[in-house]
Order: structure tokens, then C-alpha cells, then sequence
């Protein structure tokens, strides 16, 4: 079993986590809009080795654990949280990418490189301080 959709079934953190047990092969686990109000601990996601694709949106997540449990897993690549009460926080993107810096993509966008950067703790320069901070040849100005 490759691939898993539980959309729309009521499903408890323990259901969850006897069928992360079973499916440790799993690449997609679809568990959106299952009234989850908590998610397994990290160890239960860490074994999925394989999953790529985990969508979480439309639950009832509302702890930061919860968005840690979830970036557990050691290849994901694309989350979704979406209309998760916890995803009306604005630092959920940024923890997100910052605990899991391999994530391609976080709900409907793509993760930058700038983003990467940006919630490592590393500032980018913006193309205006770029500019600023510039030596050109020959005492030439930039204005």
C-alpha cells in the first residue's frame, strides 16, 4: 500500500497511529478533514519512511506539537495544515519550514529558498540592500 485516503472519516490520534504502524511503506496519507483534534507523537511519523505527501487540512489541529509531529517525517516533501485552528497563526508557515527544511511545498505554495533562509534565522538581503551595499568597478556609482 502506497498510497491512503481517509478524507472524511472521523478519525482519533490512536486510530491514526495503528494505521501509521501498519503502512510503513506509505508515500501518500491523505487525512484531511477528519475531526483529528491531536496527532501521534513524532516516533509514530518518524518510521514512515517513504511519505512524501501528508495533507492535514480541515482538522481540528490546534497545537504546535500537532505541527511538529507532522514535519516528523524524515522525506516529506508537501504538508497541507490548512484551515487547522492552528493555522491561523502566522508563524505556522515559518515553523514549519524551519523544522523541516526538506518540505518543497506548504499548503497551496511552494517553499523559496528566501524562506529557507528567512526562518533559519539567516537574513536574505533584499534586492534594495543588494544594491545599497554594492561596490562597482572603477569608483562608479550606482545612482
Amino acid at each position: 500500500l502506497i498510497a491512503l485516503n481517509l478524507a472524511g472519516r472521523s478519525l482519533s490520534s490512536k486510530d491514526l497511529m495503528l494505521i501509521c504502524d501498519s503502512g510503513k511503506q506509505l508515500r501518500k496519507l491523505d487525512a484531511s478533514n477528519c475531526c483529528l483534534e491531536a496527532l501521534p507523537p513524532p516516533s509514530t511519523w518518524m518510521v514512515l519512511t517513504n511519505l512524501v505527501l501528508l495533507l492535514l487540512h480541515r482538522n481540528q489541529l490546534r497545537r504546535w506539537e500537532d505541527l511538529e509531529c507532522a514535519v516528523a517525517c524524515p522525506r516529506l516533501l508537501w504538508l497541507t495544515f490548512f484551515e487547522n485552528p492552528l493555522a491561523g497563526q502566522p508563524e505556522v508557515r515559518g515553523l514549519a519550514i524551519k523544522w523541516a527544511p526538506r518540505l518543497l511545498a506548504f499548503d497551496f505554495w511552494a517553499v523559496t529558498d528566501d524562506e529557507r533562509l528567512q526562518f533559519r534565522g539567516l537574513h536574505a538581503p533584499t534586492p534594495t540592500e543588494h544594491i545599497g551595499h554594492t561596490s562597482l568597478p572603477n569608483g562608479a556609482s550606482g545612482f
